[in-house]
């Protein structure tokens, strides 16, 4: 576009326009690359999301090339700084994003390869967690495999992983059509990875621990269930070090709470931070009660559907794990599952009260048959007065 106050001379025709890519021995760009990939609605709804991404990538592609002709290869030093033209500056680049700048680096190759390898773990946990289903019939719906490819490529923790590739192996079906998994892609995007690693240590003792029900053809409502464990094992199982150990599990409980993944009247008592619930006091144990979304979200993370969380006590977790995660999970040795039903307070205050009015009821009854026979011994008393003193007349 010409500056302001600059005109073309008369009869003057703009040259024409030639895209980088189409320069003769020229490599084509990011975004050409991409554009000019099968015209499918899958690749391109995939590969061409994120402005953005797609203007580093032709930034890079054009300082390499630039690097080529003058017969130097591109380093990360400089990789870095065409990154930084698109935020701010190299050096506020790197103390904005630390070592994570490294994916920025090298024009963005190492992003893109990074990124091929995080997407391509999750991957490969759904297609281990789908076992021999991967042979039959069936497809992800493409909404829900949008969410994994566009939050999969930054996912670097194993439990990440883990609810990620379970969740796109549980909505695998034959024609594609379910996209019921959205709601819990976006629920797990929106949690840290400790509050992911403490989600899946709760129901895992849940789906591991007995319980103190008896045997009943009824399923316990997961609801019900109560998990109890000291704080120093719950925090070693979370592997938390350092002074903050006790806030960061504190605010990842809550923020499971706030999610409705545990149940509000879940109470802890750790080195005088305590919360209590409605319900009950805080109790020097870390009590947490399970819900039933968080039970799906299990079920879900597990790579199962269709299921209700009321499942997961008699459940064999192991069978739907991956390795990896089988060799990383901790959990507390000393925890109890209990079968504690929680009736609302105010349901508890009702009964209460009627049953004192019961007894009051109860009670002034007997008072007044105690006053009639107070009233019939004082007529008694007042005849035989009268005979008295007639008599002494």
């Amino acid at each position: 576009m010409a500056s302001k106050g600059w005109k073309a001379p008369a009869g003057a025709t703009p040259a024409p326009r030639r895209d980088l890519a189409s320069r003769e021995g020229a490599a084509p760009s990011g975004a050409a690359t991409i554009l000019a990939a099968p015209r499918t609605p899958r690749l391109r709804c995939h590969l061409a999301a994120g402005v953005q991404y797609r203007q580093l990538a032709d930034e890079c592609q054009r300082a390499r090339y630039r690097r080529i002709r003058r017969g130097t290869t591109v380093d990360i030093s400089t990789g870095l700084t065409v990154a930084a033209s698109l935020f701010a500056s190299k050096e506020m680049l790197l103390k904005l994003l630390g070592p994570t700048a490294d994916y920025l680096g090298e024009c963005g190759r190492d992003w893109v390869q990074k990124g091929h390898e995080n997407l391509g773990n999750v991957l490969r946990v759904t297609v281990e967690k789908l076992g021999s289903k991967i042979d039959k019939p069936g497809q992800v719906n493409l909404r829900v495999f949008k969410s994994v490819f566009d939050e999969g490529r930054f996912v670097e923790d194993a439990f990440s992983a883990e609810y990620f590739g379970g969740i796109t192996a549980a909505a695998r079906t034959v024609d594609g059509k379910d996209d019921s998994a959205l709601p819990w892609m976006a629920l797990v995007k929106s949690l840290s990875s400790l509050q992911i690693r403490l989600h899946f240590t709760i129901y895992s003792l849940f789906a591991g621990l007995p319980t103190d029900r008896k045997e009943s053809n009824d399923p316990a409502p997961i609801s019900d269930l109560e998990l109890r464990t000291s704080p120093d094992e719950m925090l070693d199982a979370l592997e938390l070090t350092g002074s903050d150990r006790v806030a960061k599990f504190v605010w990842a409980a809550q923020g499971l709470i706030d999610s409705g993944l545990i149940s509000a009247d879940s109470t802890w008592r750790i080195e005088g931070v305590q919360r209590a619930s409605r319900a009950r006091r805080a109790t020097e144990n870390i009590v947490i009660r399970a819900t039933e979304r968080g039970g799906v979200l299990f079920l879900r993370a597990l790579g199962l559907n269709g299921l209700h969380p009321e499942i997961i006590p008699t459940m064999n977790v192991d069978y739907s794990l991956t390795d990896q995660i089988k060799a990383l999970r901790k959990l507390p040795q000393g925890a109890k599952c209990v079968y504690r039903p929680l009736k609302d307070p105010l349901i508890n205050l009702s009964q209460e009260v009627e049953h004192k009015l019961t007894s009051l009821e109860s009670d002034i009854e007997d008072v007044k048959s105690s006053v009639d026979e107070c009233e019939s011994q004082i007529e008694e008393l007042q005849g035989a007065i009268d005979e008295q003193q007639a008599a002494s007349e």
